[in-house]
């Protein structure tokens, strides 16, 4: 009877050594796999037999299958992800509009308006210099293309932002579905090995929503992951509420939970790259409507001292420019008059009473447009010079993308700092993998001897019988 037990004993070893040998081999294929959890065996003894008035051992038994993972160090990281996207989107967003608002870059809104002042300052020289008058033409033609393009891209940005974040939408619900589906698989493996197989795909597709929308996990002991988001509650076991996009009155795009009771909006509490999207739609908004102001004003002011002059003909000043009121930045252009004929520009403050024409060399009202450069008047507060408000449209943007710059460097150090300590945890270590594979390779052939020697020992004892 005991070299039966025997017999069984050293059966379950070579079972035993055999998963354990599985495991390392499962471990080593998934080492460079993303979101991989390095698989463990346990391993207890059975409980002996007594039989015969003697304990007899049974051999080893596998008691089960744990995956290495540390729900603080992956929920930190979920976290983290949605921090390091939120900044991440907001950078490239704002920086792709401050590449067209720079002072530095050839044929920006500044640089042009700079360029187009000057030309004017050019002109005081000579006043009746036909080729000066055609130059402020070109410079102011080029001017206003440029406020054009700024503004024009800034609403692409705002639309690619929205048609985005809409047609996203539906894989971002697949997404919350698939860790739903994933919760119901996990519990019903009861713990087997494929248990950890499933965890990993579905924190892989957890963190895949918080580099999205940001969202925030709970694991539970019995393998569940709940999702949330601000506190609402996403994905439950194995039930999920949907996400929504919608714009509200004013045409501005919201992130929504659905509800039995309806939509809960969550657009301030997003993180992930929605969230980063809908910060830079923001302050790409803010720009917007501030070069609306500043071209509604300096059409303005400009139009009501040139249309107090006179051109070379006698005549009185033109709208030096025009603009739409809806969108006065998009539309802002140079008078069709005055472009198609330089000799309109009002530079003269006055008539001569005999001939009926400007004096030669009058340039009053043209110095008078070139003092509108020291008119403190633009911006909100009403205190900036029309060159400083274009200036600070730019400043804001640019010190926002450097903002959003250092963020996105802070979280990256941090998510490396994260994915170290993983690695520590649930990382695969080749080194400790081909030990562990020795040392089940040892326990599987001294099994497979304890068998040999058994069977040879049992085959005598019925030779004898």
């Amino acid at each position: 009877m005991s070299l039966l037990t025997t017999l069984h004993a050293a059966r379950r070893g070579i079972t035993v050594a055999s998963e354990g040998i599985n495991i390392v081999g499962h471990n080593t294929a998934n080492a460079t796999t993303d979101g991989y959890s390095r698989r463990d065996m346990t391993v207890t003894t059975m409980y002996p037999l007594y039989r015969n008035g003697a304990w007899l051992g049974q051999g080893p038994n596998r008691a089960s299958f744990t995956r290495s993972a540390d729900s603080f160090v992956d929920q930190n990281m979920i976290s983290t992800a949605g921090s390091q996207q939120y900044s991440k989107e907001a950078f490239d967003v704002l920086r792709m509009i401050e590449s067209k608002l720079s002072d530095s870059t050839p044929g920006s809104m500044i640089e042009s308006y700079r360029e187009f002042t000057e030309s004017m300052r050019n002109l005081t020289n000579e006043p009746d210099d036909p080729n000066l008058r055609d130059l402020v033409v070109v410079y102011a033609n080029r001017f206003t293309n440029s406020i054009n393009e700024a503004a024009e891209f800034a609403v692409d940005i705002k639309d690619s932002l929205r048609t985005d974040m809409e047609t996203t939408m539906s894989h971002l619900n697949d997404k919350l579905s698939t860790v739903a589906n994933l919760n119901k698989r996990i519990l019903a493996t009861g713990g087997s090995i494929s248990a950890g197989d499933l965890q990993d795909q579905r924190d892989l597709v957890i963190r895949e929503l918080a580099e999205v929308t940001g969202v925030t996990v709970r694991f539970s002991p019995d393998g569940q992951a709940n999702v949330y988001m601000d506190g609402h509650v996403l994905v439950q076991n194995e039930n999920y509420r949907e996400m929504e996009y919608y714009e509200d009155s004013n045409g501005d795009p919201q992130i929504a939970v659905r509800t039995d009771a309806g939509r809960i909006t969550v657009t301030d509490e997003l993180q992930g790259r929605f969230g980063g999207r809908l910060n830079a739609y923001e302050k790409v908004d803010e720009m917007l409507s501030s070069l609306n102001d500043w071209a509604t004003q300096f059409v303005s002011d400009f139009n009501t001292i040139h249309q107090a002059g006179f051109d070379e003909g006698g005549n009185t000043g033109l709208d030096f420019f025009t603009v739409n009121s809806i969108s006065p930045a998009s539309s802002i252009t140079v008078d069709a008059g005055i472009l198609a004929d330089s000799s309109t520009i009002a530079v003269a403050g006055a008539l001569n009473a005999v001939t009926g024409f400007p004096d030669a060399g009058d340039r009053d009202v043209l110095d008078l447009l070139i003092a509108l450069e020291d008119s403190a008047t633009y911006g909100s507060t009403g205190v900036y010079t029309a060159r400083q408000e274009l200036t600070n449209i730019y400043t804001s943007i640019a010190v926002q993308v450097r903002e959003a710059q250092d963020n996105y460097d802070l979280q990256s150090m941090r998510m490396e700092d994260i994915n170290e300590l993983r690695a520590s945890i649930s990382g695969v270590n080749l080194d400790e993998e081909a030990v562990k594979l020795m040392e089940y390779q040892a326990s599987y052939e001294a099994a497979s001897r304890v068998i040999s020697v058994t069977n040879m020992l049992l085959g005598q004892l019925m030779d004898i019988v």
